[in-house]
């Protein structure tokens, strides 16, 4: 990982796939490589968000793979390898020895239905998460700005995902929150997590209050507020 003039970090696939093979991760990701074929791999999330802000010296426990194939035939070529458990859409969650994990799911949107890779990153939940690097070739995607969100520290929703389902956008809101708590943001949107909570509450009245009634506790308490300088909505 090196910095561009202006401080901010240029991130090179090729040392985060270097820095996964060597690790922890690096035989059972050989081992899913070998099995899901020519489908393109990517590994995305927490992994790149963390490597891009904390270089060899990130401490990641599970790493989430998005796999251009079909559902039903990437999870039948991996389901003998190791233990699992469902996640939403049907997906997987794959134990590994000392607790840590391998999230899989396909290219889809935030329904999981099958899209693009470009439609499946604008669909994800925050910009830093919609950044991912292909661990056969080392090439970093990036279509939404994520890296430079990751660099400034910046959490931002990326609102296209959120507004295609309610129980979605409700389970965003929460997290968004459990970000900021765990995470050290230097700014936070709050005006466009407000918006969305407002028309949250607007389309489904009545359906989330408890998510709603959550995310404004947490939003204005004390530790919500700390964590970054962003636009107060």
């Amino acid at each position: 990982m090196t910095s561009r003039h202006d401080g901010r970090p240029r991130v090179e696939g090729w040392e985060l796939v270097e820095w996964l093979s060597v690790g922890p991760y690096g035989s059972p990701l050989k081992a899913f490589l070998a099995l899901l074929g020519t489908w393109t791999v990517m590994v995305v999330g927490g992994a790149v968000r963390d490597f891009t802000w904390s270089g060899p010296a990130a401490l990641v426990r599970d790493i989430d793979l998005m796999v251009d194939g079909d559902r039903s035939e990437v999870f039948a070529a991996l389901d003998a390898l190791a233990p699992h458990r469902p996640t939403w859409f049907g997906n997987r969650t794959y134990l590994l020895p000392d607790n840590r994990t391998i999230d899989v799911f396909p290219v889809a949107d935030a329904l999981g239905r099958r899209s693009t890779i470009e439609g499946a990153f604008i669909s994800m939940d925050f910009s830093m998460n919609a950044v991912g690097v292909d661990l056969r070739t080392g090439v970093l995607h990036d279509i939404v700005g994520g890296i430079e969100d990751i660099g400034r520290r910046r959490l931002r929703p990326l609102v296209h995902g959120w507004a295609l389902d309610d129980r979605i956008a409700a389970q965003r809101l929460l997290r968004a929150c459990d970000f900021v708590d765990r995470l050290e943001f230097q700014s936070v949107e709050w005006g466009m997590l407000d918006a969305a909570a407002h028309d949250l509450a607007s389309r489904s009245p009545g359906e989330h209050e408890v998510e709603l009634s959550v995310y404004w506790e947490r939003r204005t308490s004390a530790g919500c507020r700390a964590a970054g300088s962003g636009p107060q909505g």
